[in-house]
């Protein structure tokens, strides 16, 4: 019995000695928080230590498309989806001509009138060896009476 005891405790230490994958951005440091996987590609959400994916504040993700080859294409697409939800919805497309990623900067607001909250997004998506990559930063900023009780939390465009 000993023995068995002394078994699983080590594979417990073994198990929880393996270091999830994390992304740095800044000080701020996001581990794996969910992953897919199937024929069309991947994705990877991360998130900072505490947070869920029920009701996280910052995201990271790492999305892979195998079938998709453009990503221009992509963001096009992200930009018609995007502006089908919110019809006087702003947002930013650019093109980086240095290595022909192209980016989607855009905020929205949550749909739910009970939890209320502002969000930021960045999707750029580029070649890869097998279709494209797309990486997002996400930030949500959460209000109760009016959005412009949170606007100086949002990041300014160019800062």
């Amino acid at each position: 019995m000993r023995l068995l005891l002394l078994l699983v405790f080590v594979v417990t230490c073994e198990i929880s000695l393996v270091a999830k994958p994390t992304i740095t951005i800044g000080d701020q440091v996001f581990v794996l928080a969910h992953e897919e996987k199937g024929k069309d590609g991947t994705l990877k959400e991360f998130l900072p230590t505490g947070e869920n994916l029920k009701s996280w504040k910052r995201l990271v993700s790492i999305r892979e498309f195998h079938a998709v080859n453009d990503p221009k294409q992509y963001i096009l697409t992200l930009a018609q989806q995007y502006r089908a939800q919110n019809p006087s919805a702003k947002f930013i497309l650019t093109e980086d001509k240095a290595n022909g990623d192209w980016l989607i900067d855009f905020v929205m607001a949550s749909p739910d009138p009970k939890n209320r909250f502002i969000e930021w997004n960045v999707f750029r998506a580029r070649k890869a060896p097998n279709g494209i990559s797309v990486f997002q930063h996400a930030a949500r900023y959460p209000y109760k009476e009016s959005v412009a009780s949170i606007i100086d939390q949002v990041p300014k465009h160019g800062s």
